[in-house]
């Protein structure tokens, strides 16, 4: 997972999935692409309706990343989705 910012902007990423062989790739106003090919999110605007996908460090990150990590999952979970994935 790369990703760049400028000015606290972020203006770009890439993450690759060796697992899946997928290549993500997006640039503010240029859009996303996975393995060269054109992404987008579905516009889903009811978060009843949506699927929110997170993730969570393999390691340990120390005490302080680990609170503000299940704090985050503790507030999403406050709210209805249609299913979280992690």
């Amino acid at each position: 997972l790369i990703g760049l910012a400028v000015g606290k902007k972020a203006v770009l990423g890439v993450c690759f999935v060796p697992k899946l062989d997928e290549l993500y790739t997006a640039i503010r106003g240029g859009g996303a692409y996975c393995n060269g090919r054109r992404i987008q999110a579905s516009g889903c605007r009811d978060l009843k309706q949506a699927m929110v996908n997170t993730h969570f460090p393999s390691y340990s990150r120390g005490p302080m990343v680990t609170e503000r990590l299940l704090a985050m999952l503790r507030d999403l979970m406050q709210h209805p989705v249609r299913a979280i994935r992690a």
